[in-house]
């Protein structure tokens, strides 16, 4: 008699465990459970080690699966977070750019810079305009790069560009250039009397390179800029080294800050 009620002990603990619900949470805690009923987005359950028929809820969205009585498994996919994407600046449109040249300010000039795009923003002109402020003649060699910075009253020129690629936030361009500029000096070659100063000269520098460069639209208006050429350059003076040549090479780089409406 012992045994048959042990064995139907067994039997009912058996049948009672299979008869069991499982959830399993995203924290990785298993739940004995009964399952009520899966509805929306929610679970309803009651939990086996409770007898008093408490109904609990629990969002799909904290559920890994559910093993039910007759061994099936439902899975709940994890809910990815919405992916709200970052707002694009859309490259501007304008046709006109305005812009300076901070660098020139070590030199003590103010270099402005306009350039007109075509419609279809594949040609710019550019116009650049820098005017020496402050300068002190600067006695030295006066056909190295550095000299036109140094001692410049006036400079213009004229640049042609062509863009490559269609229109976007970054845009390379490539194109001739043609430079004018008035510059003051001093030269030791012709000695004065003793006592007086060296006498001040004035020079004129023309220059044609192969420039090219880029701007990059920092966000709706704000553009910066960067271009460097290679050419040569021709340079009259009313007085000069004897044995410098009036023609030389020409290398040029900038840095700008544009605003384009």
């Amino acid at each position: 008699m012992y045994r048959f009620f042990t064995t139907l002990f067994l039997c009912f603990s058996v049948l009672a465990a299979a008869a069991q619900n499982s959830i399993v949470r995203t924290d990785g805690v298993k739940l004995d459970v009964k399952v009520v009923e899966v509805k929306g987005s929610e679970i309803h359950f009651t939990k086996n080690a409770e007898n008093n028929g408490k109904l609990y809820v629990i969002s799909k969205e904290d559920v890994v699966s559910i093993t039910y009585q007759d061994g099936s498994v439902q899975q709940f996919p994890p809910v990815s977070a919405p992916i709200v994407p970052k707002p694009s600046v859309v490259y501007n449109k304008g046709r006109n750019i305005i812009g300076f040249r901070p660098i020139d300010f070590a030199f003590t000039n103010l270099s402005l810079l306009y350039e007109h795009l075509s419609a279809n923003q594949k040609v710019g002109i550019r116009l650049p305009i820098s005017i020496g402020i402050s300068h002190k003649e600067i006695k030295g060699d006066v056909y190295n790069n550095f000299s036109m910075l140094r001692n410049r009253t006036f400079s213009t020129g004229l640049d042609l560009n062509f863009y490559v690629g269609k229109p976007d936030r970054f845009r390379y361009y490539i194109g001739p250039s043609f430079q004018l500029g008035f510059f003051r000096y001093i030269t030791d070659y012709y000695y004065p009397s003793p006592g007086t100063s060296l006498p001040t000269s004035i020079g004129t520098q023309y220059a044609f390179l192969l420039n090219n460069g880029i701007w990059y639209q920092l966000d709706k208006t704000i553009l910066l800029g960067m271009d460097f050429g290679l050419g040569f350059q021709r340079r009259t003076m009313s007085r000069r080294y004897y044995s410098d040549p009036p023609t030389s090479a020409k290398v040029s780089g900038n840095i700008s800050i544009g605003f384009q409406f």
